[in-house]
């Protein structure tokens, strides 16, 4: 075991992966990295981990390591914040990981005591040093558990907690990500994972089938809500707005599964279709990501440089969901995705893709209106719809707001965690049930 660990970062790293992954099968000629004592060693620890949970007990303080990709403002990070804050409240002694830089949200947890340690990488170019880095801290650390967000923190912290003695792995589902480079790595290293929380019933059915994930594995926590209901709204006139302005807000990552270029070409038909209704609206869009260069140009292309606002990462969302008037989120695919439950607590209407586990936020007419992704003729009729008739969505806001209030708390959220937590670590919970019903909230 020790020839292993003291290797350098990417050789052990690799020799973590090798016998995690099944020794000698996976790569047949990495002659350097075989070790019989360590791939037995290792594959003893991994069995250890998801079976021996009776003869733990339950201490009044559990140290918990939660690790994320990263701590930028998108609705995942800011989840993870809350989950992390809650559960120190709770009596976890909790450590932040993040896999890149420390990021805007660091401030946040750092304030509520929280150590933040930040791996600086980025790319597959430093998943080997990150993977490396993070396995040592484990070992430093020695946590009850491991929780983490996102696939590459996911992925990362199952392989890295192999062999440093954490016995409880919980990789948090927070989209429902279809695609091989996603689920293949995640159908070889399951065996790695104690326990999965996916964030909406939706993403937890679509994760399971897709990487070959017994169910009943897969409990379901849905996100909470921030309330701002005494935020005033940020000053029109300094965004370059006016009175008589319909705004638009789209809040998110600028990146293919947001699909912000559905939005600009079901503006673009509706400058053709209904000019006049579409010279009223104004697109705020607070965000970023590798599509703002691309979306920079499609706005000049359809003719709506003039109507369009690339604002970046704003921290000052809250006031936005005030000014505007409508929230539109295009996704193709979606875990459950807070900007909704954000926007609805806020009173501001939302207009959505029906993908995922935004139908399980938004009944379609009642509490919002939902249209298929991708389909811009659909989007282009409800836009016209809301500008045209702005109270038939001004009541629906009423409704989704009661819904928000009524239904999800961070509150809750963190209880649920730490009920879900305790039980694996104690043994009450079997690594193959759920704790909770998908159907919860």
């Amino acid at each position: 075991m020790e020839q292993c660990i003291r290797q350098p970062p990417v050789g052990g790293a690799v020799c973590i992966l090798h016998n995690a992954l099944g020794g000698y099968r996976v790569f047949p000629n990495s002659s350097k990295i075989r070790n019989d004592v360590t791939a037995v060693w290792l594959r003893c620890s991994v069995q250890q981990r998801q079976f021996s949970f009776m003869s733990l007990g339950e201490t009044t303080t559990q140290s918990l390591v939660m690790v994320i990709t990263e701590l930028d403002f998108g609705g995942a990070e800011r989840a993870f914040v809350r989950t992390a804050t809650g559960l120190q409240a709770l009596g976890w002694s909790v450590t932040v990981v993040s896999l890149r830089d420390e990021g805007p949200l660091a401030k946040e947890l750092q304030a509520a005591g929280i150590a933040v340690t930040a791996l600086n990488g980025t790319g597959l170019p430093n998943a080997i040093g990150s993977l490396w880095k993070l396995h040592r801290l484990l070992r430093q650390l020695r946590p009850t558990a491991v929780l983490s967000f996102l696939h590459q923190a996911n992925l990362l912290s199952r392989l890295a907690a192999v062999g440093t003695g954490c016995r409880c792995v919980v990789s948090g589902i927070r989209v429902a990500d279809r695609r091989l480079l996603i689920t293949v790595p995640e159908w070889l290293t399951q065996k790695l994972v104690t326990h999965y929380v996916a964030v909406s019933k939706f993403t937890a059915d679509v994760h399971a089938r897709c990487c070959g994930i017994v169910r009943s594995r897969i409990s379901t926590i849905r996100n909470g809500v921030d309330r701002h209901g005494d935020v005033a709204p940020a000053d029109r006139a300094s965004l370059g707005l006016t009175a008589d302005d319909f705004v638009i807000l789209f809040a998110g990552r600028l990146c293919a599964q947001k699909s912000p270029q559905t939005l600009f070409h079901a503006l673009g038909r509706l400058q053709t279709s209904h000019p006049e209704t579409a010279a009223r609206i104004q697109l705020l869009l607070a965000g970023d990501g590798p599509l703002a260069g691309k979306l920079k140009l499609l706005a000049e292309t359809l003719g709506l440089a003039d109507r369009v606002s690339l604002m970046g990462w704003r921290s000052d969302l809250p006031q936005l969901m005030k000014t505007a008037d409508l929230l539109v989120l295009p996704s193709r695919w979606e875990g459950l995705p807070n900007v909704i439950l954000e926007a609805q607590a806020s009173g501001l209407p939302v207009i959505a893709s029906r993908v995922d586990g935004i139908p399980e936020l938004i009944t379609d007419g009642a509490t919002g209106l939902l249209f298929p992704a991708g389909d811009c003729t659909r989007l282009e009729q409800l836009l016209e719809s809301a500008v045209r008739q702005p109270q038939q969505l001004a009541a629906m806001a009423v409704a989704a707001r009661a819904q928000a209030e009524q239904m999800f708390s961070w509150d809750n959220v963190s209880t649920r965690y730490d009920t879900l937590l305790r039980a694996l670590v104690a043994g009450r919970a079997s690594s193959q049930s759920s704790v909770f019903e998908p159907d919860n909230t």
